[in-house]
């Protein structure tokens, strides 16, 4: 009898662990059809030497090869679309700068190509390159011999932020979106108009809202009279990349197909919510952000109840606004201040992020840098799922050319501050060395 209800417990498991082939929201632990890398970074010293680079690894998980459609996207809202080939079970991994060595030794078109760095501090400092990455599983279809993105939950990566100035490295998992099993593995394309919608029934959703624990700026959680080797000071600060989940991958975006019917062009932005608690179990609201398709600041510059917790450590709930009707997230075009032309509107959506945590030991004496992709919690339902628009005419693998997107992305402000990544001196704020 024993031997038979184990039997039993036994196949309830294996039919239950049918279905873990596609989870219902992101996740940072499975393989999946859609694969997202929120921060590519590439940085320069205002010589010019390479201080840090991005390199990307992806795998095929699968026992056939795939055709892969990827994006960079560069903060400026320029893209640049990469197509290539995994075979079965292989891995291939690849620099931002150079987009070597790439599958099979194959070079890739390198990020350099989606845009040109910015100077976010001002002439004389660094020269930034950022953004994120796209990877979408494709394959040949039927209709017009036209390749189009497919179900294969077969595909994991990583990203590698190397900061060799620092001396320091930082890794984080790609958030992978699964493909709903009722597609059958590349015989059936998932749309066929360029539209990839997350709602759970194409592909998992987004999460609702991102958790992010954090230690207070300029704090010192680490170290103290124990460390052996640096007893002066640990401070830390941390570095949050919030991306925004719809995305227009198109060559030309196309205005009467914005979210909300909006009349707007794309890049669209989206108004945050940060819901900040301590250690003493204290909610601290209050602080939000209008921001663009990519963003990038530290804690100190975003400052609030980041850096006014009365306790070292944190952790923060962050969401896109669920009702973005009422938004002022509208800016006029700058060369018609009297006109209405939008070149922006805000959009219920949601949001995928990573932190980097650096840590600075002795006033600069060594460095360390930590971090990964932000959990998620919840998923976007419906009707604010979200979607990502690819042309679908170039939407699949077998090569072609590399092409740049249209729109261009203004510096966010917020209460006439400009806010933009800058590790130059900030009172309690980790300063990254300027020269190797």
């Amino acid at each position: 009898m024993l031997n038979r209800i184990l039997i039993g417990v036994f196949c309830v498991s294996l039919v239950a662990g049918a279905y873990a082939d596609f989870p219902d929201r992101a996740s940072l632990s499975e393989t999946g059809s859609v694969l997202i890398y929120p921060k590519v970074e590439v940085r320069w010293d205002a010589d010019g030497k390479l201080m840090t680079d991005t390199f990307i690894t992806l795998t095929n998980n699968g026992n056939e090869e795939i055709d892969i459609t990827a994006y960079y996207v560069a903060e400026q809202c320029t893209s640049i679309d990469l197509h290539f080939t995994l075979t079965e079970r292989q891995p291939a991994y690849w620099s931002a700068l150079t987009g070597q060595p790439g599958p099979d030794g194959d070079a890739l078109s390198p990020f350099t190509d989606a845009g040109d760095p910015v100077q976010p501090g001002g002439p004389g400092t660094d020269l930034i390159l950022r953004g994120y990455l796209v990877v979408i599983a494709t394959w040949d279809s039927d209709i017009d011999d036209e390749p189009c993105a497919v179900r294969w939950n077969k595909l994991f990566g990583e990203a590698t932020l190397v900061d060799y100035a620092a001396g320091t490295s930082m890794e984080y998992k790609a958030y992978a979106f699964a493909a709903d099993d009722g597609y059958a593995e590349k015989d059936t394309c998932i749309t066929t108009t360029g539209e990839l919608v997350f709602d759970e029934s194409d592909y998992a959703a987004f999460p609702h809202q991102l958790l992010l624990p954090f230690y207070k700026p300029g704090t010192s959680p680490y170290g103290g009279s124990e460390a052996p080797y640096f007893t002066d000071s640990v401070i830390t600060d941390t570095e949050l990349t919030l991306i925004i989940g719809d995305m227009d991958l198109r060559r030309i975006p196309l205005v009467d197909d914005a979210p909300g019917d909006a009349e707007v062009a794309w890049p669209w932005k989206t108004k945050v919510e940060f819901e900040i608690w301590d250690e003493n179990e204290n909610g601290h609201t209050g602080l939000d952000y209008v921001i663009p398709k990519f963003f990038s600041e530290t804690l100190t510059n975003l400052g609030g109840s980041f850096v006014t917790l009365p306790t070292t450590a944190g952790f923060a709930r962050i969401w896109a606004y669920d009702d973005v009707s009422d938004l002022e997230c509208y800016v006029l075009d700058p060369f018609d201040p009297e006109g209405e032309t939008l070149l922006f509107q805000c959009i219920d959506t949601a949001l995928l992020g990573v932190a980097v945590e650096y840590v600075e030991f002795d006033g600069g004496a060594a460095y360390a840098t930590n971090g990964g992709a932000l959990r998620g919690t919840g998923v976007q339902d419906d009707p604010d799922d979200v979607s990502i628009w690819i042309d679908y005419a170039s939407g699949g693998g077998g090569g072609g050319d590399d092409v740049t997107d249209t729109g261009s992305m203004t510096k966010l402000n917020r209460g006439g501050a400009s806010l933009s990544r800058s590790f130059e001196s900030h009172a309690g704020q980790v300063t990254p060395p300027r020269d190797t």
